[in-house]
């Protein structure tokens, strides 16, 4: 893992933008990363192909202002698209230095799926 650390290590510091708005690296599954950026957001990098990734989230964060925006994650994870995650209206606020509604900076969580079974009435037939 030290060896994969120091890789991203590099990378991020290539792209200055990204590693300042980078609170924690996350390996997922001992393949991949994911950065929980200090806005609450987290931005899913690929196996492969993980400074480009991060190149483009350098673009994204410096040109489009992606993190004043209502976004909870970024999925980098496909080189031919951009999949991006934003937050329930309920759970905007406004920001005091915007005039648009912005995501909380709070923790989120993927509600876990689960399956509920049918239940039969007793007497009647189906």
């Amino acid at each position: 893992a030290a060896a994969h650390a120091e890789a991203l290590i590099e990378i991020l510091r290539a792209r200055p933008v990204v590693a300042d708005a980078t609170g924690a690296a996350i390996r997922i599954g001992a393949r991949r990363w994911d950065l929980k950026l200090k806005r609450g957001v987290i931005a899913q990098l690929p196996e492969k192909g993980t400074a480009r990734a991060v190149a483009r989230l350098a673009e994204l964060i410096a040109r489009e202002q992606i993190l004043d925006r209502n976004v909870v994650a970024i999925d980098l994870r496909l080189s031919d698209r951009l999949v991006v995650r934003t937050a329930p209206k309920s759970q905007m606020r406004t920001a005091p230095h915007a005039k648009t509604r912005t995501a909380p900076r709070t923790k989120t969580r993927a509600t876990p799926v689960t399956k509920i079974r049918a239940r039969q009435r007793p007497g009647k037939d189906t």
